[in-house]
């Protein structure tokens, strides 16, 4: 999968008409206002449908994608009965060699932030 790797931060500015902003970055660089490029993974005015609230909450959750990627892609088997026995998905709880059952909400997450779903 091919996404900006993280960490992701999020970051509050002004721009030079004093609109508020909500940026997702890149945690290795940071935001420009000198007219160069902008690293933003995700931009949003405050001056949204949503409270101020919940836009910072939905950047909470954006920037933590990649942690969250990386952790579904790392536990998909847990060793439940020792390391003698075969893994086990913790959401539809099939066993390794035998595959996901065919309505596992774990695939389907991973598909989704893969873009191998649709919605």
């Amino acid at each position: 999968m091919k996404h900006t790797k993280g960490p992701w931060k999020v970051h509050s500015h002004s721009n030079i008409d004093k609109e508020q902003w909500l940026t997702i970055l890149n945690g290795a660089f940071d935001i420009t206002h000198n007219g160069a490029s902008n690293p933003a993974i995700v931009a949003c005015s405050k001056y949204s449908a949503m409270t101020p609230e919940e836009n910072l909450a939905n950047a909470h959750i954006m920037s933590a994608s990649p942690e969250m990627y990386k952790l579904l892609k790392t536990r998909e088997w847990v060793l439940l009965n020792g390391p003698d026995y075969a893994g086990t998905c913790l959401s539809c709880l099939a066993y390794e060699h035998d595959g996901h059952q065919s309505d596992c909400e774990y695939v389907k997450a991973i598909k989704k932030a893969e873009g191998k779903l649709k919605d």
